[in-house]
């Protein structure tokens, strides 16, 4: 009788075990309730859709695996190949964060930072292989926010996006989001303008 009740709590994930005073009759332990002794990562912790990130960097390598990163984060990700494709694509889209390699043909990475710092207000983090002190000051004197050297560790990678948006987010809030004026009208948050309903293409100077 016990034998054929041990096996059928056993099925049920059942623990029994017997009083020290009375081996014969059996106690019974119920399973954990669900909810208790989980942990869950917490949602404030991941990444969101809501925010778009901007990786340029010449190695394709590295934009693959910084694309499969962030997009598992929940980010939204593009990738430009060169400084002026970079500058192309956010003429066209507003990004909240730009991840930056300074080692490009054809460019000084220095001097792409400086122009993004001055036509976007996306938090910028400059990702090199130059670990330098002196290419660090120059690279946050240029405009950054972070300076991370190669090779990086991507769990460290995301805590400093995370670090970033937050700031880039505060600081959104604290400003007006639109200003309308007899039919115009212009969204700080998205850097756009509007005249009657009727979007605006502006430089990047404006």
């Amino acid at each position: 009788m016990l034998s054929s009740l041990s096996a059928g709590y056993r099925r049920l994930g059942i623990k029994m075990s017997y009083a020290s005073d009375n081996p014969a009759l059996p106690s019974i332990t119920p399973p954990p309730r669900p909810g208790r002794g989980y942990c869950f990562p917490p949602k404030e912790r991941t990444g969101h859709v809501d925010f778009r990130i901007l990786v340029v960097d010449d190695d394709v390598q590295i934009r693959r695996v910084l694309r499969a990163s962030l997009t598992a984060a929940r980010y939204e990700v593009d990738t430009a190949a060169s400084g002026e494709e970079s500058l192309e694509m956010m003429r066209d889209r507003k990004y909240h964060l730009v991840l930056l390699d300074l080692s490009m043909p054809g460019v000084d990475g220095f001097e792409l930072c400086r122009t993004l710092r001055a036509t976007s207000d996306a938090e910028i983090i400059i990702i090199s292989v130059r670990g330098i002190e002196q290419d660090i000051v120059t690279g946050l004197d240029a405009g950054a926010d972070d300076y991370i050297t190669k090779p990086f560790r991507t769990p460290e990678l995301l805590a400093r996006i995370r670090s970033a948006l937050r700031r880039n987010a505060a600081s959104m809030e604290s400003g007006p989001h639109k200003l309308t004026i007899a039919g115009i009208e212009i969204n700080f948050r998205e850097r756009r303008l509007s005249v009657d309903g009727k979007p605006v293409r502006l430089t990047p100077k404006e």
